[in-house]
């Protein structure tokens, strides 16, 4: 807010009189006229900072000079210091309105944002809500396809270990088949015992061979998901943590804001206050002109304020 110096007023007040002669720069009549003119401007609060005490503010004209007159036309041309003050119980008074003002104002701004927080923290857990939600049925469906994956790793070796040992069993048999043969062929008994001895002790060499790789397939995998699913589990807490911390830091975002928004206002407002207290305090002082011209054939006059 500028402090008022220059009053630029293009108002006219038409006073009707009993004159025989039009009144002079340093008359009464047209010294109120001036008043009654610079006033009214005062008192538009479009346009004046002076509005809200235009009533209260003491007006004087000094150092009052006619810069011309017209004796033909009956006219003054009138230049002089204007000078408006307030008394101190009146500038305090005001002030004190002023600030009820503003308290009401940020009251009512600092409620608002109360209201716009609550409804912005509503639709924040909603969102936290549904995003804890969704996290929840993302690790649901993971641990649940490691499980199964465990699963089937144990089932496929124990389908491998059954068809390893039918196989064994199945060839075992054959073994002894080939065994009596071999007998009716000719060969000697000890040559039959041997070779059952070396078929069996091969079959037996590969069951077990086959049945260590199989089993160590399995453990290798099974660890492997076990790992994935440790590490699923590690993870879930931190990242219900990382949820939880962002919707919380919006929140705390929108307080931040919303104080600093009020911080704004109240610095603004005891500005305003001071800006008024100074302005008010040194009063106003600007030159002013005036012009005074009559008209009835001299019987009534009119101000204009410049």
């Amino acid at each position: 807010m500028n402090k008022i110096y220059v009053l630029i007023l293009l108002s006219i007040i038409t006073l009707s009189a009993c004159k025989q002669e039009t009144p002079n720069c340093s008359s009464d009549d047209a010294k109120n006229f001036v008043f009654d003119i610079v006033k009214e401007e005062l008192s538009n609060p479009s346009k004046s900072y002076w509005a809200r005490v235009s009533d209260k503010i003491t007006l004087k004209l000094n150092d009052i000079r006619t810069t011309k007159h017209d004796k033909e036309l009956d006219t003054y041309l009138c230049v002089a210091n204007l000078e408006g003050k307030l008394s101190e119980q009146d500038i305090q008074s005001t002030l004190s309105d002023i600030k009820k003002e503003y308290q009401s104002e940020y009251e009512k701004t600092e409620l608002m944002l109360k209201d716009g927080y609550n409804e912005f923290s509503a639709k924040i857990d909603e969102k936290e809500k549904n995003k804890l939600s969704e996290l929840e049925k993302e690790y649901s469906r993971k641990k649940n396809n490691l499980i199964s994956d465990k699963n089937k790793v144990i089932s496929d070796l124990e389908k491998k270990l059954l068809e390893n040992k039918n196989h064994y069993e199945r060839m075992s048999s054959q073994i002894e088949v080939d065994a009596k043969n071999y007998k009716r062929a000719g060969a000697t008994d000890k040559e039959v015992s041997e070779s059952l001895e070396r078929n069996k002790k091969e079959l037996s060499s590969n069951y077990n061979r086959h049945k260590e790789r199989f089993i160590q397939e399995r453990d290798d995998s099974v660890k492997r998901i076990e790992e994935n699913l440790k590490t699923l589990e590690e993870s879930y807490p931190d990242d219900i943590s990382k949820i939880q911390v962002y919707f919380k830091q919006e929140k705390e975002r929108y307080l931040s804001e919303a104080k600093d928004k009020l911080d704004r206002m109240l610095k603004e407002h005891e500005q305003a206050v001071e800006s008024y207290r100074s302005l008010y305090s040194n009063g106003i002082k600007s030159p002013v002109r005036y012009k005074i011209e009559s008209s009835d054939d001299g019987k009534d006059f009119y101000v204009t304020v410049q």
